[in-house]
């Protein structure tokens, strides 16, 4: 029979507490996105509309105060566990409720990065440890482009990392797209990566906090 969680261990006391905080996160953040519900008229708004982890954290203790010890660490842990992904975590401090439809992707996408994240990707696949998904591009030039945000260092070489979607989608992985040309993945097993495409051109900024840390 499937459970509701992956197993893993637990920032939560219980799984009690751990089915309590998913279900009402999920309630909550899919009342929120509606405007007139009572929900919105209680937490404040945020960047972009946004729930923020924090005051989210503060209305489901509210609700049940045996839950007044959750942070963010279990709002994230929320995100992993759930299999059906419905929280999503955006810009670190911020979730929304996601419903989620998976599409079939291109045959190939890419993964926008820096050339000294590449050899490490290759022996790991990608995997976010800060958002819980990465982002795919349907072309090289829009990876690169997303990748440029994230330079830091003088003589950082942006590449485009070739994705073979068409065997990682027939072997399970989930694709789901919001945005065009844009594709969401919880993570892309290193079997999956084909080529490196170079970019010439040296960039000044990285954070290596975000989406490009994969391990």
């Amino acid at each position: 029979m499937r459970t509701e969680f992956q197993t893993y261990a637990s920032f939560f006391k219980s799984h009690g507490d751990m089915m309590q905080a998913l279900f009402l996160a999920v309630d909550t953040l899919r009342d929120f996105q509606d405007s007139d519900s009572q929900v919105s008229k209680i937490i404040p708004r945020g960047r972009n509309n946004l729930c923020k982890i924090s005051d989210l954290c503060n209305y489901i203790a509210e609700l049940n105060p045996q839950l007044s010890y959750i942070d963010r660490d279990h709002i994230i842990e929320l995100y992993f566990k759930d299999r059906e992904r419905r929280i999503l975590i955006v810009e670190k401090e911020y979730a929304q409720f996601r419903c989620i439809s998976y599409v079939n992707p291109p045959d190939t996408l890419y993964f926008g990065t820096v050339k000294n994240l590449v050899e490490r990707m290759q022996n790991a696949g990608l995997k976010s440890r800060t958002k819980g998904f990465i982002k795919l591009y349907d072309t090289p030039e829009k990876a690169k482009e997303f990748a440029k945000q994230f330079a830091t260092r003088d003589g950082d070489i942006i590449v485009a990392v070739k994705i073979n979607a068409k065997v990682a989608f027939s072997e399970g992985t989930k694709f789901s797209t919001h945005n065009e040309g844009e594709f969401i993945v919880v993570r892309v097993d290193k079997r999956y990566i084909q080529e490196v495409l170079e970019d010439t051109e040296a960039v000044a900024t990285l954070d290596v906090d975000e989406t490009n840390e994969c391990s």
